[in-house]
């Protein structure tokens, strides 16, 4: 009898030790399985993140991306730009055209080298006029410069042959066109003011002007002398 209590004392004994270590474990493994699902959604969190950033990343590449081609076409066309110019500035017309008189008011109609502002010392006339030969050049036309000093009527210099200068300079330009007014089959020789895009020739035969020489410019509106008379000092061409 007393072996059976002791049997039985000992079998309850270790059924308590046995449920203890089930609860003892239990909640040892509990808190390790909470701190699991908590390590689940940091990653989880942190890999949505990461997602997003790498797309935000994708998007900037993506806009960078189409910059550069937008820049690399532009780069394409100022270089083309840039190769035409150099070849209007540096080749010669190895065969130039001879424009009529009414071609060269219609291309001076939509050139916008009169639209600039005079700047003294910085933008005058020997720039207008070169960019107007320039850019007549890309037409292969044959477009040239003219010099002149000149004295307006009553001032000092006035009729002086033995100044060279005169109270004024300026610069302009003049072509040759086919289809003048005159009579005669040469061609014609047209001058450009290219401030104002007024053109025209001196008398009929279309001649140049001279030194020394008196014009009267009373009438000829768009031009530097309109509403005087003038003495040239000096006049040459740049062919």
């Amino acid at each position: 009898m007393r072996k059976n209590i002791i049997i039985v004392v000992f079998s309850v004994i270790g059924l308590a030790g046995i449920g203890g270590g089930i609860g003892i474990g239990f909640m040892l493994t509990y808190p390790s399985l909470e701190h699991a699902n908590e390590n689940t959604d940091y990653w989880h969190n942190e890999y949505n993140d990461l997602y997003e950033e790498y797309n935000n990343l994708t998007q900037d590449y993506d806009d960078l991306l189409a910059d550069y081609n937008s820049l690399f076409s532009d780069y394409n066309d100022l270089f083309g730009q840039y190769q035409s110019i150099l070849s209007v500035l540096e080749d010669p017309l190895t065969s130039y055209v001879i424009p009529t008189l009414s071609q060269v008011q219609t291309w001076l109609y939509y050139d916008d080298t009169d639209s600039f502002n005079y700047t003294n010392n910085v933008w005058m006339c020997g720039d207008f006029s070169t960019m107007l030969m320039t850019r007549a050049k890309e037409m292969n036309w044959r477009m040239r410069i003219s010099i002149m000093f000149y004295s307006f009527e009553g001032e000092f210099y006035y009729g002086d042959t033995g100044e060279p200068f005169g109270s004024y300079g300026h610069a302009f330009c003049f072509i040759e066109c086919e289809d003048g007014d005159d009579s005669g089959s040469a061609l014609d020789l047209y001058y450009i003011e290219p401030q104002t895009d007024c053109v025209w020739h001196m008398g009929s035969e279309h001649v140049n002007f001279n030194i020394w020489s008196i014009y009267n410019f009373i009438s000829m509106n768009g031009t530097m002398w309109d509403g005087h008379r003038f003495w040239t000092h000096h006049y040459s061409e740049f062919a």
